[in-house]
C-alpha cells in the first residue's frame, strides 16, 4: 500500500468522523432548542394562571372564602412564580398551587352568591381553558422530552451527549 493510499483512507476517516461529529452536535443543539421553546410556552401559560389569581383571591375574599386557604394560595403562588426552570421543585410547586387554586374554586361552587357572581365564573371559565391549554403544551413538551432523552442514548448520539453534557430532561407533569 502507497503513501498515498494511506493518506487518503485517513483523511477520508477523519472527514467522516467528522461530519459525524457535526452531524451529532447539531442534532443534539436542534433537540435542546425544541425542548427549551415548548419550556418557555408552558412557562408562559403558568404564569397567565398565575397573574390571574389575585384577581380570583380578591373575588373569593369578597364572599368570606377561608382565609387561611388564601393565604396558602398567596404562599404557593410566590414560590411557584420564583421557580423558572423546569425541574421537580417547580413540578411540586405548580401541584400545590393547582391544590390552591382547587380548593378556592369548590368553595366558591359551594357559595350561593359566587355561583351568581359574574366575576367568579369568567375567572372560573378562563381558569379552566388555561388549564386546558397548559395540559395541552404539557402533553406536547413531554413527547419532545421522551424523544430527546430516547434519541440522545442512541449510539451515533450516545458519545457526543456524555462529551457536552447532556442530562436527560425531566417529564414536566401538570394536574
Amino acid at each position: 500500500m502507497s503513501t498515498l493510499s494511506v493518506v487518503i483512507i485517513v483523511v477520508v476517516v477523519v472527514a467522516l468522523v467528522a461530519l459525524w461529529f457535526f452531524v451529532a452536535v447539531r442534532r443534539l443543539r436542534k433537540m435542546t432548542i425544541a425542548l427549551d421553546e415548548a419550556w418557555e410556552d408552558i412557562f408562559f401559560e403558568l404564569r397567565r394562571r398565575q397573574d390571574m389569581l389575585p384577581n380570583l383571591i380578591e373575588t373569593m375574599r369578597k364572599f368570606g372564602a377561608n382565609e387561611a386557604l388564601i393565604v396558602q394560595m398567596i404562599k404557593e403562588r410566590d414560590l411557584a412564580a420564583r421557580e423558572e426552570i423546569g425541574g421537580a421543585k417547580k413540578i411540586e410547586y405548580e401541584h400545590d398551587l393547582s391544590k390552591c387554586i382547587n380548593g378556592l374554586i369548590v368553595a366558591g361552587k359551594e357559595n350561593v352568591e359566587a355561583k351568581k357572581d359574574t366575576n367568579f365564573l369568567e375567572l372560573k371559565k378562563n381558569l379552566g381553558d388555561l388549564t386546558q391549554s397548559i395540559q395541552q403544551k404539557t402533553k406536547a413538551y413531554n413527547n419532545m422530552v421522551r424523544d430527546f432523552n430516547k434519541d440522545k442514548n442512541k449510539l451515533y448520539l450516545k458519545i457526543f451527549s456524555k462529551i457536552l453534557g447532556q442530562k436527560d430532561a425531566l417529564i414536566f407533569e401538570f394536574e
